[in-house]
């Protein structure tokens, strides 16, 4: 079986949203062999199968794919759903959970925070925001401590972050995560940095 994909038209000039044809041939009448390919960040899943049935004819059968920023929510959380499901059969469910350590003022203000999830045994800080009348003050350091101290009662054995701010790497290396990868030019100028940590 072959897929075509035909770029059929695009919306206004200048616009992100672009809409695509697949369309299915059949290259025999026995069963072919067919790879399923998923990519995500940093990732790619490739999930082979044999169709069991014989497809005599397939030229009704069009798909539409569509690019687009500004995609209905529903289908967005269809993906996420999927993708766990997936996941879930393939290596075991991930027990992901948040984590969030909040720092406030005695007036109830927001100073600092992290925002981050534990799955599969490992801890993953996604925000990590200081006030700047907080700076200077290792607060960082001391969220990531009580982040970690979660993680660990949680049964981690590994923390992983990622930043593109030199202070910000600073501030993790001396909490003792290690450099493991890099994304040149991420954002122009910078260099995207991928730490871990043991716990």
């Amino acid at each position: 079986m072959s897929f075509l994909l035909k770029k059929l038209s695009g919306d206004k000039p200048g616009s992100r949203r672009n809409l695509y044809q697949i369309e299915c041939h059949p290259l025999s009448e026995k069963g072919d062999r067919i790879a399923v390919f998923w990519h995500g960040f940093g990732a790619s899943w490739r999930v082979p199968f044999r169709r069991r049935q014989t497809l005599p004819d397939c030229p009704e059968m069009t798909l539409s794919l569509t690019v687009t920023d500004s995609a209905d929510p529903a289908d967005v959380e269809a993906i996420g759903r999927e993708l766990t499901a997936f996941n879930d059969a393939d290596v075991g469910p991930s027990g992901r959970r948040p984590v969030v350590v909040l720092v406030r003022d005695e007036a109830g203000a927001l100073k600092a925070g992290v925002s981050g999830y534990t799955a599969w045994g490992w801890l993953y800080v996604q925000w990590l925001f200081v006030s700047p009348d907080l700076r200077g003050q290792q607060m960082a350091g001391k969220m990531l401590t009580a982040a970690e101290d979660e993680a660990r009662r949680r049964g981690c054995h590994g923390a992983f972050i990622d930043t593109f701010n030199p202070a910000a790497e600073t501030a993790y290396r001396r909490q003792g995560y290690e450099i493991f990868g890099e994304l040149p030019d991420f954002p122009p100028g910078r260099r995207r940095l991928f730490l871990q940590k043991k716990l």
